[in-house]
C-alpha cells in the first residue's frame, strides 16, 4: 500500500473514531425534520449513502449531510464538492467548532484572518467564534468533509 493511500485510510479511521467516541443520543427524523425523541440505535437510521437524490446543490458544487443536525445532538457531519477556483460560502464565524478533511483538491483555509494552502490529507480545526473559511484555488474539484458540533439549548 503506498504512503498516501495508507495516510488517507488512517484518517478516515480516524474520523470514525472521533465520531464513534463522541457518544451522542440519536434524535430520529421525519420528513418535517426532527422529531425530537431519543430512539434506538438500528443500521437503518444510522447508516447514510450516498444519493444523487439528497445532494443539495450550490452555485459551485455541491454538498451531502450524512450526519444532519436533526439526527445528532451533539455533531453533524457533510462532505462538499466545490469546483475550481471558487467556494461553496464566504468565510465567517459560528459558535459551533468545526473540523474539515481534505480528501482531494487544493484548499486555501483561512482562520482568523491569516491563510494557508493545503492538499489532500489535511485538516483544519475552527475554534467557537473564529473567522474561517476554505476556498479551493486549484483548477480541479475540491472534495472534503466538515464535522461540525451541535450546541443544543441548555434547556434540553
Amino acid at each position: 500500500m503506498r504512503i498516501k493511500q495508507f495516510l488517507a485510510l488512517m484518517s478516515v479511521l480516524a474520523i470514525g473514531v472521533i465520531i464513534a467516541n463522541l457518544g451522542s443520543a440519536l434524535v430520529l427524523a421525519d420528513d418535517e425534520g426532527s422529531s425530537g425523541k431519543t430512539g434506538e440505535f438500528t443500521l437503518d437510521n444510522c447508516v447514510t449513502e450516498f444519493s444523487e437524490d439528497r445532494v443539495q446543490k450550490t452555485d459551485k458544487g455541491w454538498r451531502f449531510w450524512f450526519v444532519p443536525q436533526s439526527v445528532s445532538k451533539t455533531f453533524n457531519f457533510k462532505v462538499s464538492y466545490v469546483r475550481g477556483r471558487s467556494a461553496n460560502h464566504d468565510a465567517h464565524a459560528h459558535e459551533e467548532e468545526e473540523i474539515f478533511y481534505v480528501f482531494e483538491g487544493t484548499a486555501k483555509f483561512t482562520l482568523n484572518g491569516e491563510s494557508k494552502v493545503v492538499g489532500p490529507n489535511s485538516t483544519l480545526f475552527c475554534p467557537s467564534g473564529v473567522p474561517h473559511g476554505i476556498f479551493n484555488v486549484g483548477d480541479t474539484p475540491l472534495r472534503y468533509a466538515v464535522i461540525k458540533a451541535n450546541y443544543p439549548d441548555s434547556d434540553e
